[in-house]
This record gives C-alpha cells, structure tokens and sequence, in this order.
C-alpha cells in the first residue's frame, strides 16, 4: 500500500502507521473485519448478493452447486 494511504488509514484509526504491518492480511480475521465494514457501510459481499438475489432452482443456481455443470449447457 503507498505510504499516503497508509498515513490516512492510520489517522482515520488512530494508531501508528508502523502497526499496519503487523496486521494478518489473510485468514480469519481479515474476513472477519471485511464483513464488520461491509455491514457497517451497507454493503454485502458478491457471494450473499447472489444467494439472495437468485431465485432457487435457477440455472445459475443449480450449475454453481453441480460444479458449473447445468441441464441448460
């Protein structure tokens, strides 16, 4: 990440920008985090959108939990 928006990140937290590098960028956690700001700024990640968006039984549906295989091709 450039050092500006490290600097930014850190003010808007407010913590030492040399602690963003012992953050664990992978895993549990992160995700964890992820889904904190995502719910907190009103958005949802692209795997929940399409589980509610999608109608069950659809093409789309179906060939996601066949494997990508479908009836339809």
């Amino acid at each position: 990440m450039p050092g500006e928006a490290v600097n930014f990140v850190a003010r808007q937290v407010q913590m030492p920008a040399g602690e963003l590098d012992a953050y664990e960028w992978s895993g549990r956690t992160v995700e964890y985090h992820r889904a904190q700001i995502r719910g907190h700024l009103g958005f949802a990640s692209a795997v929940s959108r399409m589980r509610t968006s999608w109608p069950a039984g659809s093409p789309s549906t179906s060939r996601a939990r066949s494997g990508g295989r479908s009836r339809y091709g």
